[in-house]
């Protein structure tokens, strides 16, 4: 039986979640990227590999850590989910199960016999052990809830992004946010790690906004806030295109704590500390998004005006991000020898940048393009990319006659392919339309 379009979509999107997810897994498991190949510390780790499978010693004291088996366990159950989820494993329940530990098995056995080339990292037997259990869990948990739950749920997800889908624009900038809070990503379960993050944690409001810049303090953490609580206001609004009752709690309330939550991560982050003064800028963020809003939406000419609002917001953080600190420098010999700098080759300068730096830089250039993309379509623009395209070239052009940039081609590729991906996950989500007999009635 051929599966109807609905399930073959799902199917495809539940592929590149694992995808992704199998992505993140190699990263966090093998940062920071040093690696060495020495015949006898390779025999070393490869026997303690296997030691670890000993759980207790001769007086029955125990040799492994309870918080990182459960850690290793729940890691394993999105990658069997997911499995189901994607159609790659069968449909009966054996088979889920067999097949969901043998892929699992199989990939944490190769990232953890990696790892033994990484002086940085311990590999670990009872870790795939234990993610390979998490995987077999997963995939019962996904055969017992049924695909079609799963269907009903995506159509109504689908349902609700097609209604509103300034959430997109939120969830986005969710997305943006948490890539700034937890870099370089280097997450642990150790619970010493956590621990003594937790004693370095400034807890004293106000303490450290005094010795930080202001320009980068503004544009990465309160208009991201900013942007967000304005677009889930939009995505709340009534028809009429007022706030509906409440909704400033409604609205704040989550993205506070999602702030708070970020910052919380940062102790299973190595070389991170939670900082009270990132909540407080975050909801400072929120209330001027609320603020915005509430003084767009008691304006009589409401139509269009959010998408017109958030273009200006992608836009000005585009601007601000390209030109900051604003250190021009108009003279002409300063802007012939600026000019003969000018990078032509695509991403030149990232290949001789820090991988993880690089890789943010690029991201976030993306997604506040992207921003502008989607924000341009929702205005009704036909061709978002060649918008976002002309100000990236007017803003390296300007880098001319800067002192701290330098202007580069890539940039403003990376300003057209982001808007133009913006765009299109727009349009997608406008399409996104679940088959009916997935989700019965």
């Amino acid at each position: 039986m051929r599966p109807e379009p609905g399930d073959a979509g799902a199917a495809r999107r539940a592929r590149l979640v694992l995808l992704v997810f199998a992505a993140f897994v190699v990263y966090g498991s093998f940062f920071p990227f040093s690696f060495r190949v020495d015949p006898l510390e390779v025999e070393r780790d490869l026997a303690r590999f296997w030691s670890t499978l000993a759980l207790f010693d001769a007086r029955g004291r125990r040799l492994f850590s309870i918080a990182d088996l459960v850690s290793n366990v729940l890691l394993g159950v999105p990658v069997g989910a997911l499995l189901v989820l994607g159609g790659l494993v069968g449909r009966g329940i054996v088979t889920r199960g067999a097949g969901a530990l043998v892929v699992e098995a199989l990939f944490a056995g190769a990232v953890e016999l990696g790892q033994i080339l990484a002086p940085t990292r311990t590999a670990s037997a009872l870790d795939v052990l234990a993610q390979s259990a998490g995987a077999v869990a997963g995939a019962l948990g996904a055969h017992g809830v049924r695909t079609a739950a799963a269907r009903r749920l995506e159509a109504r997800l689908a349902a609700r992004l097609r209604e509103r889908p300034a959430l997109v624009v939120v969830a986005v900038l969710a997305a943006l946010a948490a890539a700034d809070a937890l870099y370089p990503y280097a997450v642990t379960f150790d619970v010493s790690t956590a621990w003594g993050n937790l004693r370095r944690a400034q807890w004293q409001p106000l303490a450290t906004l005094s010795g930080r810049p202001w320009g980068p303090l503004l544009v990465d953490r309160l208009l991201p806030y900013a942007g967000m609580a304005f677009a889930s206001c939009w995505a709340l609004r009534t028809p009429s295109g007022s706030a509906r009752p409440r909704s400033g709690i409604a609205v704040a309330l989550p993205l506070v704590l999602w702030a708070a939550a970020l910052e919380g991560g940062k102790l299973l982050v190595v070389g991170r500390v939670p900082s009270v003064d990132n909540v407080l800028v975050a909801a400072a963020g929120v209330l001027l998004g609320l603020a915005v809003f509430a003084t767009w939406a008691g304006s009589t000419r409401v139509a269009g005006r959010g998408a017109r609002a958030l273009i200006g917001l992608s836009g000005a953080v585009l601007v601000s991000r390209e030109l900051a600190p604003f250190d021009w420098v108009l003279t002409r010999a300063h802007a012939a020898a600026k000019a003969g700098r000018i990078e032509w080759i695509p991403l030149a300068s990232y290949f001789y940048a820090d991988p993880q730096s690089a890789l943010l830089d690029l991201f976030t250039k993306l997604v506040w393009s992207g921003v502008f993309g989607a924000s341009l379509r929702a205005a009704g623009a036909r061709a978002p990319w060649a918008w976002a395209l002309a100000l990236g070239l007017v803003l390296e052009s300007l880098q001319v006659v800067q002192v701290s940039h330098v202007p580069a081609v890539g940039d403003v590729l990376a300003f057209g392919a982001g808007a133009a991906l913006g765009a299109r996950l727009l349009d997608g989500v406008r399409r996104w339309r679940p088959a009916v007999s997935t989700v019965g009635h």
